[in-house]
């Protein structure tokens, strides 16, 4: 499938959609696929069973904090370098691209990459949503490892990251990020395209589109966009809802815990003392001492 321009701006809905508030704006990755569109480049969406098992996949994205990119705006080339660098590591040339999660401006990064140098974009993603750390992608928890990592920014700077799992992978990748001034690109998840098959979630893009579609014409046709998705997703059930007054107690030395007042009562759920904290850390020990016993 080549993705046409309307598809485009539907797939930037349906993926804000799908990250749930996490990934950042779309936007900016829309304006940057559309403008390849306008230079005649083209955006060629495959089907995951339509990769041949051999063929080297590498995933490519943004890394870091999405409000970034309203000061710093990306050029389209910095997920290509990192791209290039890990093919350049590994000796080979990859035969497609695909996002690491659907969910935000993730989504239309591989598009532009894709686009640029003529690859194919994998309809399938790591997610199926949005999360916040790199060791959360479905390639890692079905055993694919995510490094060698490849991260680039906008000067033309890359690092290539060797880590020993995913967890300390996103550790050392967010660092360099940092340093990169709080956004960067990454490839990374280089994997066959048996193991895209098996470990990613298939045909995300595609259900962006259709989202953000079902979105435009509830919109158009004065519908109730929520009635609409419901009737597009019947086995999925969507809640509106949120906490009214959150705030936070601190308790000893432990973390901060969000206590809650509901809208309607007013009521707060208080939590435990310090007294009965400390209380329940010392049995929590003589448990444990009488265990070892």
């Amino acid at each position: 499938m080549k993705l046409t321009s309307e598809q485009l701006i539907d797939l930037s809905v349906g993926a804000a959609f799908l990250g749930t508030g996490g990934g950042g704006d779309p936007y900016v990755g829309r304006l940057m696929v559309q403008q390849c569109l306008d230079e005649g480049l083209s955006v060629e969406i495959v089907s995951p069973e339509d990769l041949d098992d051999d063929m080297l996949v590498i995933p490519t994205a943004m890394m870091g904090a999405p409000t970034v990119l309203v000061e710093k705006i990306p050029s389209g080339e910095e997920a290509i370098f990192s791209l290039q660098r890990l093919e350049r590591h590994l000796g080979r040339k990859a035969g497609a691209t695909m996002p690491i999660e659907i969910g935000g401006i993730n989504s239309t990064i591989p598009l532009v990459v894709g686009a640029r140098l003529g690859l194919p974009v994998v309809d399938a993603d790591g997610m199926g949503r949005a999360f916040p750390f790199l060791e959360m992608e479905t390639f890692g928890v079905y055993g694919v490892p995510g490094s060698p990592l490849a991260v680039s920014d906008e000067d033309g700077d890359c690092a290539l990251i060797e880590a020993i799992d995913n967890r300390q992978m996103e550790w050392l990748a967010r660092a360099v990020a940092i340093r990169m001034g709080g956004s960067a690109y990454i490839a990374e998840y280089a994997m066959s395209g048996a193991d895209v098959k098996r470990t990613a979630v298939p045909n995300t893009l595609t259900l962006a589109i259709r989202i953000g579609e079902v979105l435009r014409r509830a919109r158009q046709s004065h519908e109730n966009p929520i009635e609409a998705l419901i009737g597009f997703l019947p086995n999925t059930l969507i809640a509106m809802g949120g906490s009214s007054s959150p705030a936070r107690s601190w308790m000893c030395c432990a973390r901060p815990r969000p206590v809650l007042r509901s809208g309607a009562s007013g009521s707060r759920a208080s939590p435990p003392s310090r007294r009965r904290w400390k209380s329940r850390s010392r049995t929590r020990t003589s448990l444990r001492a009488s265990m070892e016993r």
